[in-house]
């Protein structure tokens, strides 16, 4: 039978009590009592923060003796190697980058809270993890090829589609989120999905527009990345509203049962 939590509390607080007794008077440790010292499952935390952390400083070492360029190219912001560019140079893309990665931490973050409720959550909110976890993935991969460009040079490389790789690649992606509309179609489509519509309407305009041959229409590029630009923000605002429902529905069958 466990012990009920006032003696947890009192054995706690007695284990302070000894680290504080034992630290000399007036030093550091006998103020906090041993509060610094890892707790259950902080050493795990940092092993999944700091090694891929390590593996990412080490992959760029390699990368920089590799190619022979300067390990700065690779961990200094753009505009610090590329001097003698606007200060604001990239702006547009760097703040759709912060839209994106907010678009990806809601759904995942409430992916992960929804799932831990396990079987003392609804059958509602159960029903958002599929999309929760989908919306977060999808946002993810489109962060990444956004930030890096990678459907513009990597990805066709790779596939060995020198001409028309590009659109191989959003062909690809396209695949991807129809793939995502169709398995979580019942929960999007009660979720606000006019700005659902209004998102992919607006990715579509910047898609079409970036076929057309360059100097086609007046300012081609800012009305190419507008359309992105304002596809994102309403992606991640929409990705909030399926995230805030799945709360809900998982506070309601908590204060339910």
């Amino acid at each position: 039978m466990p012990p009920p939590p006032n003696a947890l509390r009192t054995a706690s607080a007695a284990g302070v009590d000894r680290g504080r007794a034992a630290a000399p008077a007036g030093s550091l440790a006998g103020l906090l009592g041993g509060a610094l010292a890892p707790g259950r499952g902080d050493l795990g935390l940092m092993a999944a923060v700091l090694v891929p952390g390590l593996l990412v400083l080490v992959a760029l070492a390699l990368a920089s003796l590799s190619s022979g360029e300067h390990p700065g190219v690779f961990t200094r912001d753009p505009l610090a190697v590329a001097r003698g560019h606007h200060p604001l140079t990239g702006f547009l893309s760097n703040l759709g980058a912060v839209l994106w990665s907010a678009g990806a931490a809601v759904p995942l973050f409430a992916w992960g809270v929804v799932r831990a409720a396990g079987r003392q959550g609804s059958e509602r909110a159960g029903a958002f993890q599929g999309a929760l976890l989908g919306g977060g993935l999808l946002t993810v991969l489109l962060l990444l090829d956004d930030l890096f460009m990678l459907h513009e040079a990597l990805y066709p490389s790779l596939m060995g589609l020198e001409e028309g790789g590009e659109v191989a690649v959003l062909a690809l992606y396209g695949l991807a989120l129809a793939t995502y509309l169709a398995r979580c179609r019942e929960v999007l489509l009660a979720t606000r999905p006019f700005l659902l519509l209004v998102s992919l309407g607006l990715f579509a305009l910047s898609v079409g527009v970036d076929q057309l041959p360059i100097g086609t229409l007046p300012g081609q590029v800012l009305v190419e990345d507008g359309f992105k630009f304002l596809g994102i923000g309403t992606w991640m605002v929409f990705q909030g509203a399926v995230a805030a429902a799945a709360l809900r529905a998982r506070d309601g069958a908590e204060s339910g049962s």
